[in-house]
């Protein structure tokens, strides 16, 4: 008899634990190795030449990122959800391309410096000086599903219907607080630390803001 319940115990849970982490995955995409490069072949070309037309001829790089699952709450429903989540749609500028997408600017802040390679938000209430930085969001291309390159009568910029399924319910694959640098009046970005490890660390000092 103990033995049966030990075994029917061992079952249960590891169903139980199953079941867990299929509700865990239940919003993320199994891709396979050849699935995303046929995504990254698909956007790449299409992103590069965007940027790089509208940069050279100074028109903006702006886009509205959108939430394939949340795909009707606009244009009505900017606000998250939830208080720290995310928007079901946004406006942001397009500021490169990476190798496997491209990179929005979410905010341009600064940094003070606590030791090598460590760092923290400014105290911007205190009129505390720092060194300028640009968070960017990294969006893979295998995330798209769509593009609307023209716009709508609500905004002309090009649509970007993403899944939210990255970290935290978001469309982006990293979040990096980085260097800006200029080469044949391009700019380009050097990654120096990611947005989550400066944010403990400015908690420290009772600093929750990135400006």
């Amino acid at each position: 008899m103990l033995e049966y319940f030990s075994i029917s115990g061992i079952k249960l849970g590891w169903d139980t634990l199953r079941g867990l982490w299929r509700f865990s995955r239940r919003n993320r995409r199994d891709l396979t190795p050849a699935k995303r490069l046929e995504l990254r072949q698909k956007w790449k070309p299409n992103f590069e030449d965007f940027f790089l037309v509208n940069t050279h001829k100074e028109l903006s790089t702006q886009v509205i990122i959108r939430n394939i699952s949340r795909l009707d709450e606009y244009p009505n429903n900017a606000e998250p959800k939830k208080k720290n989540g995310i928007s079901p749609w946004f406006k942001v500028p397009v500021v490169q391309t990476y190798e496997r997408g491209f990179m929005v600017c979410l905010s341009i802040g600064e940094l003070v410096s606590v030791g090598e390679d460590k760092w923290r938000y400014r105290d911007w209430l205190k009129g505390e000086d720092g060194q300028k930085f640009w968070c960017i969001g990294f969006i893979p291309y295998e995330g798209i599903v769509d593009v609307d390159w023209e716009g709508d009568k609500y905004y002309d910029y090009p649509h970007v219907v993403c899944h939210f399924d990255q970290a935290h319910k978001q469309p982006y694959e990293r979040i990096m607080l980085c260097r800006e640098w200029k080469f044949d009046k391009t700019s380009h970005f050097t990654e120096v630390v990611d947005i989550e490890t400066v944010r403990k660390a400015s908690k420290k000092y009772g600093l929750k803001y990135f400006g």
